[in-house]
């Protein structure tokens, strides 16, 4: 079973089912941080929980206590970090070049940067893209090729070293 993104009043509906009451500021954050992906919008749940920052009163509705503020578990980042550990070197690159872009660029100035032949890029970009890793947005205005989620992204940039993201700025530059 392949679930693609939630919608936002997906989500909405989702936890206002669960909660057994309106959080639309919980829900609208809930939605930005997960983009939709329903595992990560039941882990972030199970994490403000787990973090008492929602409650079940005793009437069975969810609150929430104080300020909260919604953040990804440990373990979801933990959990991209291994899966992009487990890349080879030639996707990790292509992955991270494309991270440093700003999550989306066009193949020419990623084969520029990466250095590989075109069909061997080629190979890794279809590679990442069947991983759920990478997309192609094929729409107007938008690079051919871009980071899966956001969470990818983050994850990347927060594993790379300072002197690797300073040497793929300088490729994607040249």
């Amino acid at each position: 079973l392949r679930l693609g993104p939630l919608p936002e009043t997906a989500v909405a509906h989702l936890i206002r089912q669960l909660a057994a009451a309106e959080l639309p500021r919980i829900s609208r954050q809930v939605w930005q941080l997960t983009q939709g992906n329903p595992f990560y919008v039941i882990a972030v749940l199970q994490h403000l929980f787990e973090t008492g920052r929602l409650l079940v009163d005793g009437a069975g509705r969810w609150q929430a206590v104080g300020e909260t503020a919604v953040s990804l578990p440990p373990t979801l980042r933990d959990a991209v970090a291994a899966r992009l550990a487990r890349l080879r070197p030639d996707q990790r690159q292509v992955f991270d070049l494309t991270a440093v872009a700003g999550g989306g660029i066009d193949f020419e100035p990623l084969q520029r940067a990466s250095r590989l032949a075109e069909e061997a890029l080629l190979d890794v970009v279809d590679e990442l893209i069947a991983a759920g890793l990478l997309v192609e947005p094929r729409r107007p205005g938008l690079p051919a090729i871009a980071v899966a989620h956001d969470l990818y992204r983050e994850v990347a940039l927060e594993t790379l070293t300072a002197a690797r993201q300073r040497r793929y700025t300088r490729q994607l530059a040249a």
